[in-house]
C-alpha cells in the first residue's frame, strides 16, 4: 500500500500583545539613537516658574487646583442643601 507521509500540524501562532516597535525591513538602516530631554526645560504647575516641577516645589501655593475648587463648591453649595434635607430622607426609611 501506498499511504501519505503523516505531517504535523500547521503551526498557529496565538493571539498576543503587539509588538512594541516595528518591524524592519532588512535594507532599513539601523537606527540606535535614543531621543534625550536635553534643552527642556521643566515648569512647575503651582508657581508657573522654570528649573523645577510641581513635585519639588518649596513654598506657598497662590494657584488653586481643580480638585481643591470641586471640594470648596461641594462645601459651599451643596452641603448645606444636604443638611436640610437629611430630616427628610430619614423619615422615608423603613
Amino acid at each position: 500500500m501506498d499511504m501519505l507521509p503523516i505531517l504535523p500540524p500547521t503551526l498557529r501562532r496565538p493571539p498576543s500583545r503587539p509588538t512594541k516597535m516595528r518591524r524592519r525591513e532588512s535594507d532599513e538602516p539601523q537606527t540606535t539613537t535614543k531621543l534625550t530631554k536635553e534643552g527642556v526645560e521643566m515648569k512647575c504647575n503651582k508657581c508657573n516658574k522654570l528649573g523645577h516641577n510641581k513635585k519639588s516645589y518649596k513654598g506657598n501655593s497662590t494657584k488653586t487646583f481643580r480638585s481643591q475648587d470641586t471640594k470648596l463648591v461641594f462645601i459651599t453649595k451643596w452641603l448645606p442643601q444636604l443638611i436640610k434635607k437629611l430630616p427628610q430622607l430619614t423619615n422615608k426609611l423603613p
